[in-house]
């Protein structure tokens, strides 16, 4: 295999002069595929995300889809943030049958369940309606919703708090929308009366297709850098994948470490907005789970 990286002429090849690898039993060994890995890391996090396995697949001559990648990521995606670890990719290659339905539950997966349960998935399909027919129904403009929210909140501003918002007010946001109702139900915590009017936008942000990924990212930035520091940390943006995935908070959890590894470059402990917009290209169903059927 050979290095596709401008600089770099590394080639992996089964040859007998090369003592890392058991030509008769075509076997690799740790060095080998740590060797392998790394040509496919090409911003070396750690991790094969989609964005470089494209590249590769480029380069080699090879067209695919971007359903066809996200596919071959998730067949060795261990906790469903989009990306692949060297303990997966080593799995796949010392596997006799890494095509087997039952690979990774055999191989690779722990006793913990990461992945989003039946439940989840079914809330997500009832999400999706919800949002979609109100998209459909409330000829809204996103720039007049988010000027909207925060005006009625000016007396809260630069907390979290100016962004709680009841049903009547949701209403009065989207007075022609369908579904305000249901809406309010799948967005609020428990018994809450009010909801994190952040959440409603950056879901309805996603499911209108020609709002582009840049244009979310300097959205969800804008709300959710509540001090106005220049920065998100850990906790922000924990905060804004939970109004973008339907997931479990523990899942979520872990999805935001991985996304702030790969964001976080100069490891301050926090990132800008030219970061989070980097790492979202990188990662680009981690942050915003794509929510509309074609």
């Amino acid at each position: 295999m050979t290095s596709f990286v401008i600089g770099q002429s590394d080639d992996i090849t089964l040859k007998k002069e090369d003592a890392s690898i058991n030509v008769e039993e075509e076997t690799f060994t740790e060095e080998a595929i740590q060797k392998a890995f790394a040509l496919f890391d090409l911003d070396k996090n750690g991790y094969i995300g989609v964005a470089e396995l494209k590249h590769i697949l480029i380069m080699m001559g090879e067209v695919v889809s971007d359903e066809e990648l996200d596919m071959m990521i998730s067949m060795l995606d261990l906790n469903g943030d989009g990306q692949v670890s060297f303990r997966a990719f080593k799995a796949m290659v010392e596997c006799p049958d890494p095509a087997n339905e039952n690979f990774l539950e055999k191989q690779i997966y722990s006793p913990v369940q990461t992945h989003e349960s039946p439940a989840m998935k079914q809330r997500t399909e009832i999400k999706r309606e919800a949002f979609s027919r109100i998209v459909h129904t409330s000829r809204m403009d996103m720039d007049f919703l988010v000027k909207a929210v925060r005006e009625r909140s000016s007396a809260k501003k630069n907390t979290v708090a100016q962004f709680a918002i009841s049903y009547q007010e949701l209403c009065d946001l989207l007075p022609t929308a369908l579904g305000c109702r249901e809406a309010f139900d799948l967005l609020r915590d428990g018994d809450c009366p009010t909801i994190d009017s952040r959440v409603l936008i950056m879901t309805l942000a996603n499911f209108i297709p020609a709002f582009g990924l840049e244009e979310k990212c300097k959205l969800a930035f804008d709300m959710y850098d509540v001090e106005r520091t220049g920065y998100l940390s850990i906790n922000e943006i924990e905060a804004m994948m939970l109004s973008t995935n339907t997931a479990t908070k523990d899942l979520v959890k872990k999805r935001a470490e991985t996304f702030m590894n790969c964001a976080d470059t100069d490891r301050s402990g926090g990132i800008t907005i030219d970061q989070l917009i980097v790492a979202a290209e990188k990662l680009p169903t981690l942050l915003f789970p794509p929510h509309s059927k074609k």
